[in-house]
């Protein structure tokens, strides 16, 4: 081959490696924006990095919320909304940190676009940093109450229901702490600062039941009694001696906040 040749061949080699390139960085173009929600929409993302002890997951969610959950070791989970506009997805922090993240979307990753902001709430994101699309099955970090009484802690299983639900959610931005007073020589009881929905049955309490009375009213047990009742959690190895003691015959401070755990 002379010179000329070598020079065309190079040249159309350069050429091919070029469109590559271009091929690659959009490989997005011409889908529209429905169409690349609809893509995204319902799958979990992985950081390439590694969160609070363990992985840090973005899950868009069909509804328009997504969720985040920032390492086993992590007692926070947040959430917030996602749109897609104009090929970049847009995450829009929930209102009590009004943070937006962006990402450039790819078959099998987000990556993370600097441009705002390089926090993503508590975790340190670069700009460029990767989310790997998630391919096996996510299990969903589970909430465990927290009780403390008196500088002891005691943790609660949380019920399935609407009520629990709703506290949930309540306590995933607050801790809600409660002057509980003693009624009928079986519960300590205290207002809450918001109504809740109920799911009530008629049951007969246990000690440990923690029970939410006409939507309003958060009781723990360490007797017996049987009334038409919202089980919202249960203490973990609750003894009635033990807790009789903990919580005392007059009034009492307890606090109450949630924990993560996969």
């Amino acid at each position: 081959m002379n010179k000329s040749g070598r020079k065309l061949t190079l040249t159309i080699l350069m050429l091919v490696a070029l469109a590559a390139v271009l091929f690659g960085c959009s490989a997005n173009k011409g889908k529209d924006d429905e169409t690349m929600s609809n893509e995204i929409s319902g799958k979990t993302y992985v950081w390439e990095k590694e969160g609070f002890g363990g992985d840090f997951t973005i899950t868009l969610r069909e509804d328009g919320k997504y969720t985040y959950y920032e390492g086993m070791l992590s007692s926070f989970i947040g959430s917030g909304n996602w749109t897609v506009n104009n090929g970049i997805l847009i995450l829009e922090s929930d209102p009590d940190y009004g943070m937006s993240f962006r990402f450039d979307i790819r078959a099998d990753k987000l990556i993370f676009r600097a441009e705002e902001s390089s926090q993503f709430i508590h975790a340190k994101v670069e700009d460029g940093d990767r989310f790997i699309l998630r391919e096996k099955f996510v299990v969903e970090p589970t909430a465990i109450l927290v009780v403390e009484v008196n500088k002891q802690i005691f943790y609660a299983d949380l019920e399935d229901n609407s009520s629990t639900n709703a506290l949930k959610e309540k306590l995933s931005s607050e801790i809600l702490t409660l002057d509980m007073h003693d009624y009928g020589g079986f519960e300590k009881v205290a207002e809450l600062p918001w109504q809740l929905p109920t799911n009530d049955q008629t049951i007969t309490t246990q000690p440990g039941d923690i029970i939410l009375y006409q939507g309003n009213q958060l009781t723990i047990y360490y007797g017996q009694n049987t009334w038409s009742f919202t089980k919202v959690a249960h203490i973990e190895g609750a003894e009635k001696q033990m807790l009789k003691e903990q919580l005392g015959t007059g009034d009492v401070t307890v606090t109450f906040w949630l924990e993560w755990s996969e």
